[in-house]
């Protein structure tokens, strides 16, 4: 009897922080979607010519903005990113290696070694990486002739049509100095 009236009791408080997670859920649903409502329906919204360019409070655009990004600086920022994430998480593992409480908790020097050996991998896992990135030329900002791969394009229409063209409709391309008024 006792073991049933216990077992009634965990099932209470089971259902009850299962309840507590699921209305903590919907509140914070409802507050973001309350926010977002609330925030469109009070901003002011008058849009005029200023406001509707590609850059707010910057230099307008002198040519066509279709022009092809460089992949080079998303392999930059990659690297960037995979760096910052080291820092991050290097400074965790040398506070808890450093203090002086986790070494009178334990103790050991076999966790001290181990700790070491542990923050040596990281690091010279990430420099081997950066190693490869610099001799590959992944990090060159400008690429010499030497290092440049000309894409191979063959056509059976000749590069000299393609060249009038873009001279042909190169006065529709609005630019700084030919924008309608």
């Amino acid at each position: 009897m006792y073991y049933l009236l216990f077992q009634n009791i965990l099932l209470a408080t089971e259902q009850t922080a299962f309840l507590h997670i699921f209305l903590t859920i919907v509140g914070v649903i409802i507050l973001a979607i309350g926010g977002a409502w609330v925030s469109a329906w009070l901003r002011p919204n008058k849009p005029y010519a200023e406001k509707l360019t590609t850059y707010e409070s910057g230099v307008e655009p002198v040519d066509n903005a279709w022009a092809p990004v460089n992949s080079r600086l998303y392999i930059i920022g990659l690297v960037f990113i995979l760096f910052e994430l080291e820092t991050i998480l290097l400074f965790p593992w040398a506070t808890v290696w450093l203090s002086e409480e986790t070494h009178q908790m334990i103790g050991d020097r076999a966790w001290n070694l181990y700790m070491a050996i542990l923050g040596t991998f990281f690091i010279l896992v990430l420099g081997i990486g950066l190693i490869y990135a610099v001799v590959k030329g992944r990090l060159a900002y400008f690429h010499t002739a030497a290092n440049v791969v000309q894409p191979s394009f063959s056509s059976k229409v000749p590069l000299s049509y393609y060249e009038k063209i873009n001279e042909q409709y190169a006065s529709h391309v609005p630019t700084k100095h030919n924008k309608p008024d």
